[in-house]
C-alpha cells in the first residue's frame, strides 16, 4: 500500500531510539516492496541531516527522494493510502482517501508486512485473482502490486479476517455475493466481516465484492467454451453466446453469465424456490432471452474445475488477458478491481 510519510520533526523525538527504529521499519518495508513508501524531498532532507541512519537507509531515502516526482502524483490518484502523522489523539482515523496515524504505531505489530489479500475458496481462486490484477493495473495507471494470499472459505473467513486484524496486516477482502440477480442488497457475509471491521476498529481492512455471482463468473463464456469442461455443454454453450451477442451486447448491463451459477447451473425448479421475487423475475426474463421456457428448463453446469483449468491453460489466459483490458469487462469488474488493487501497491524490492 501506500505510506506517505508526513511527519513534523519538531513534534517528534529523532535522537530517541524508538524514532530511529520505526523510521528504519518505514525504510525497510519499501527496500523489501511491501509497501511504497512516498516522502516529500525536503523532508527527505532533514532526515538525512539527522545524521542517525545507517548507509543503507541513507541509500533508500536518497532514492525515496528521487522518485517523488513520479511517486507524488500516486497519492492524488491512489483510491485509499496510508499516511502517518506526527500525533493525532485517535491514534488511528479514517480521513477520505487517507487513513492516517501515528508515527509511533505504524511499525507496532505486522503493519509493515506486505498487504493480505484474503479470498474465500481454493487456492486457485488466489492465483485467478493475482493474475488478473497484474495483466489489468497498468490500465488503470497503477504501479507494481502484490499481495501476500490468505484462504479462508465459508465460516473460516472471518476467522482468518479476525486474525490478520490481531495480527496489524493490512486486508482486502473478496467475498462472493452468491446472488441469482444483481441488486443492491448486501450479501449476510459481506454485512459480517465489515461488523468484525468496526468493532476492531481497523480501517487498514476493506471487503470487496463484485457485480457477479462469484469468481467464475468473472471468467467470460468465450474463454470457457475452450476449456475442457465445456466439452459435454455444447447446448448452454450455444444458447449463453447467442443470448450475450443477440440481445445482451447491445447495452452494458448485467448479463445471464455474470448471475449463472457456473459450477452447478439451475433448471426450472431451483428458479422456483428462489425466495427473493426480484431476484427470480430478473432470471425469469433472462431465461425467456434466452429462448428457454422458464417453465421447463436445465442448463447444466460446467463443474468446480473451471477455475484450476483456466490457469493452466496458456490460450485461455492470452484469450483472457485481451477481454479484461477492453470493455465490456473493465466496465463490469475492472473498475472494482481497481479500488483494492491500491491496497497492494509496492516498489519493487530493492538490493541497496
Amino acid at each position: 500500500m501506500i505510506i506517505h510519510l508526513d511527519i513534523d520533526l519538531s513534534s517528534l523525538d529523532p535522537d530517541s531510539a524508538t524514532f530511529q527504529d520505526t523510521l528504519s521499519e518505514l525504510i525497510r518495508s519499501h527496500r523489501r516492496g511491501n509497501h511504497l513508501l512516498i516522502i516529500r524531498r525536503q523532508l527527505v532532507n532533514d532526515l538525512l541531516g539527522l545524521g542517525i541512519l545507517g548507509a543503507a537507509d541513507r541509500a533508500m531515502l536518497t532514492q525515496i527522494a528521487s522518485d517523488y516526482a513520479q511517486s507524488g502524483d500516486l497519492l492524488r490518484s491512489s483510491e485509499k493510502y496510508v499516511r502517518v502523522v506526527s500525533q493525532i489523539d485517535e491514534n488511528i482515523r479514517e480521513t477520505g482517501r487517507a487513513i492516517e496515524i501515528n508515527f509511533s504505531s505504524i511499525a507496532r505489530k505486522n503493519l509493515l508486512d506486505k498487504s493480505v489479500l484474503l479470498v474465500e475458496d481454493t487456492v486457485s481462486d488466489g492465483a485467478f485473482y493475482t493474475w488478473v490484477i497484474n495483466n489489468i493495473v497498468d490500465v488503470y495507471n497503477i504501479p507494481k502490486v502484490s499481495f501476500t494470499v490468505q484462504h479462508g472459505g465459508g465460516e473460516r473467513t472471518a476467522a482468518v479476517l479476525k486474525k490478520e486484524i490481531e495480527d496489524g496486516r493490512i486486508i482486502c477482502t473478496i467475498v462472493d455475493t452468491d446472488k441469482y440477480a444483481p441488486s443492491e442488497r448486501v450479501a449476510k457475509k459481506t454485512d459480517q466481516l465489515n461488523k468484525i471491521i468496526k468493532d476492531e476498529n481497523w480501517p487498514f481492512a476493506k471487503v470487496f465484492s463484485f457485480f457477479c455471482r462469484e469468481v467464475e463468473n468473472m471468467v467470460p463464456v468465450e474463454v470457457i467454451r475452450f476449456l475442457p469442461c465445456s466439452v459435454e455443454r455444447k447446448f448452454e454453450l450455444s444458447i449463453l453466446l447467442n443470448l450475450q451477442t443477440n440481445i445482451e451486447s447491445k447495452n452494458i448491463i448485467p448479463r445471464l453469465w455474470h448471475y449463472l451459477d457456473i459450477k452447478n447451473g439451475i433448471d426450472h425448479q431451483q428458479l422456483s424456490d428462489i425466495k427473493d421475487e426480484s431476484d427470480k423475475s430478473w432470471l425469469v426474463q433472462k431465461i425467456k432471452d434466452a429462448g428457454l421456457n422458464d417453465q421447463s428448463f436445465e442448463v447444466r453446469g460446467f463443474g468446480t474445475h473451471v477455475i484450476p483449468q483456466l490457469m493452466s491453460d496458456n490460450a485461455a489466459l492470452n484469450e483472457l488477458r485481451s477481454i479484461i483490458r477492453s470493455s465490456p469487462w473493465t466496465c463490469f469488474f475492472g473498475e472494482a478491481i481497481a479500488k483494492f488493487a491500491w491496497m497492494g501497491v509496492c516498489p519493487r524490492r530493492q538490493f541497496v
